[in-house]
């Protein structure tokens, strides 16, 4: 399907709330209602075409495109450096559009050159009239957060507005964002904030001001300029800084908007995203009396239950990675449930059965329900090989159980966004974001956004609770634990006062530093030892309050035990182990129980003092993300290498 890339967003109808309706219009005839989540996938996993390579993707692009006929992705275009290691490699791909690949993908393939996977996996005799996809086409800004040494020079191309501008181009955004720079959740001073934002602004005017230069028939996509704050003010500084620029600049190009960056990293905090959101979207409105308040608003990697908090703040389209990895953790997302019940309940694969599918009845469970009981004995088996399951007809590979769960994952996302949509319409988003936060399993971090987002605060029926009650052995991991699969690399933290651990400030920062989703976040524990990130809300681990000291020497001993006990068991998991520990207590357990297993390394090497004041130091957190970037670009490459030979 040859077409012109002419991309354009109506505002339809705006809420006294701020929450908006929309119509994002894209090619000849292709439209998309907001609010709307972009499904973020991998497209350019190996060789082409579209359907081939990827592991789970490739499953999910197929059921998307070919059943569902799913009309908008986004994709991180610098994915493809994952899983090519040539120019050549990438030339295939960039001498036509996704829309073309995608297209040869929905008529059935070739079923002579095998161009989308193997015979009997890809169903060539099958044809499907090929439709409009809206593709959105991130910069690949966030690779930049990890590794500032990031270079996509061996492929041709340096990494700069002009070489992402030209490869958005050749794959056919039908969106683009700006090249940006991601904020770490660290402590910044004042002139590096602005130093670092300045970056990113630069680069989206000089998007802005490149596209408007464009003539005739050349392509016009809906860019979105990239915005960062760390907090209400700074976020709102910068907006406002933009907004000034491009009233100078006089550009006549119009199909723009806004998207809010470096959130991904404090998403844990959802009041404070919440706040930064805010700061955005009270610029816009505040500029020239909302002279750019029609444009679209975009939220990055935001999903699950921040939606109905954010739409409320006004903003349009967000993008999700999550319900991949969910499935991949083989988590199953229970569909809503009666209004007194908590949302976001999960349940593992193991606990599924057809009737759990039946009563969730969403486009997913329908294609896999009588295959429910083979999928369950095919995580069991061996990753990247074909298997012989009772029960299937057909050989599967244990990539089909991971996409079946992501797809129906992120059909409770879908489902959420309809919601939404239906109480922006009624004029009661206001009063049902508020419900949604108060019967959440999040409900005092909903709540917080809520109080972020309107100002109004709710009364808390009480305070967090501690027993006095809890002993060491209150909490034990149960011998049915296991680590989840495809976390291969350990970092200890230690314990915080805040509950969960995952809540805190500087579980926050270090978990914004290392975003890589192999990471398997396990907390030392005063008083129970090693606590994984999974079991974190366990009430005996919600409500203790005890602080190690190093002259707790008996304690000392015994959490050094279980932090060894729990390497010893579950240590061969992981390919990469580090403890990144400043406080001296609980240094001195994880450098014993490193000792003692054999393995790990034990970070930072040389603070200047062992206390918590050097946990969030620059120097520290860097050498942890210098420490961890190599085992990570090492499993990017094997997961590459396992793809091409698929």
């Amino acid at each position: 399907m040859s077409r012109n890339v002419n991309t354009t967003f109506t505002l339809e109808k705006e809420s006294a709330s701020g929450a908006r309706l929309g119509t994002i219009q894209f090619g000849e005839r292709g439209k998309l209602q907001t609010p709307a989540l972009f499904p973020a996938i991998c497209i350019m996993t190996g060789p082409p075409g579209f359907g081939r390579q990827g592991s789970h993707y490739k499953y999910i692009k197929r059921a998307m495109c070919r059943d569902w006929r799913h009309n908008h992705f986004l994709t991180e275009i610098l994915h493809f450096t994952d899983y090519m290691a040539t120019k050549r490699s990438l030339d295939c791909w960039l001498k036509k559009p996704f829309q073309t690949w995608m297209d040869e993908m929905m008529r059935g393939g070739n079923v002579d050159t095998l161009d989308q996977g193997r015979m009997g996996d890809f169903d060539y005799e099958r044809a499907e009239k090929p439709y409009e996809n809206c593709f959105f086409l991130d910069s690949g800004g966030f690779k930049l957060l990890s590794n500032s040494d990031f270079s996509i020079e061996k492929f041709g191309y340096p990494t700069e507005p002009k070489s992402i501008l030209e490869l958005q181009t050749k794959m056919g955004g039908d969106i683009i964002a700006s090249l940006d720079y991601p904020l770490a959740p660290l402590a910044y001073d004042t002139k590096s904030l602005v130093q670092l934002q300045n970056k990113s602004l630069e680069n989206a005017l000089w998007l802005l001001k490149a596209v408007d230069k464009r003539k005739g028939k050349e392509p016009k996509p809906l860019i979105y300029l990239a915005v960062h704050g760390v907090d209400y003010e700074t976020a709102h500084d910068y907006t406002d800084r933009l907004l000034q620029k491009i009233d100078r600049l006089g550009t006549k190009y119009s199909a723009f908007g806004f998207a809010i960056g470096s959130l991904v990293p404090r998403r844990t905090n959802r009041g404070l995203v919440a706040s930064i959101v805010k700061g955005v979207t009270d610029a816009i409105r505040e500029h020239r009396n909302g002279f750019y308040s029609q444009k679209p608003v975009h939220a990055f990697g935001m999903s699950g239950d921040l939606i109905p908090t954010l739409v409320m703040l006004g903003v349009d389209t967000f993008d999700t990675n999550s319900f991949v990895q969910t499935g991949k953790n083989l988590k199953y997302i229970l569909p809503a449930r009666a209004t007194d019940k908590s949302v976001r309940e999960t349940r593992s694969i193991d606990e599924l059965s057809a009737d759990t599918l039946r009563m969730c009845g969403c486009r997913a469970c329908k294609s896999y329900g009588s295959l429910i009981e083979p999928l369950k004995r095919l995580v069991r088996l061996e990753r990247d090989k074909r298997h012989q399951v009772e029960g299937s007809a057909r050989d599967l590979i244990k990539s089909e159980a991971y996409a079946f769960l992501s797809m129906h994952n992120l059909e409770i996302e879908f489902r959420e966004i309809e919601r939404v949509k239906a109480e922006i319409a009624k004029n009661t988003l206001n009063r049902y974001v508020l419900d949604y936060a108060q019967r959440s399993n999040n409900r005092g971090n909903l709540i917080r956004a809520y109080e972020a987002a309107t100002g109004q605060i709710v009364p808390r029926p009480d305070g967090r609770r501690v027993s006095l009650n809890l002993t060491r052995d209150s909490f034990t991991i149960p011998d049915s634990y296991r680590p989840p699969e495809g976390k291969d690399i350990l970092l200890l933290l230690p314990c915080s006062k805040d509950k969960p651990y995952k809540s805190a400030r500087s579980h926050q920062a270090i978990r914004g530093a290392v975003p890589d989703l192999r990471v398997h976040v396990v907390t030392i524990s005063g008083l129970y030892g090693p606590v994984p990130e999974e079991l974190e809300e366990q009430p005996e681990v919600l409500f203790y309050d005890y602080v190690l000291s190093p002259e707790a020497k008996e304690q000392t001993e015994e959490v050094t035990r279980r932090v060894t006990d729990y390497l010893r068991r579950y240590g061969t998991n992981y390919k990469f182990i580090a403890a990144y520990v400043t406080g001296r207590a609980y240094r001195i357990v994880a450098k014993r129980a490193l000792k003692a297993y054999g393995k790990g390394l034990l970070l930072p090497s040389d603070p200047k003092e062992q206390t918590s004041k050097e946990f969030l130091r620059y120097e520290n957190v860097r050498e942890l993300q210098q420490a961890l970037l190599s085992p990570i670009a090492q499993k990017h490459r094997q997961d590459a290498q396992l793809a091409l030979s698929m």
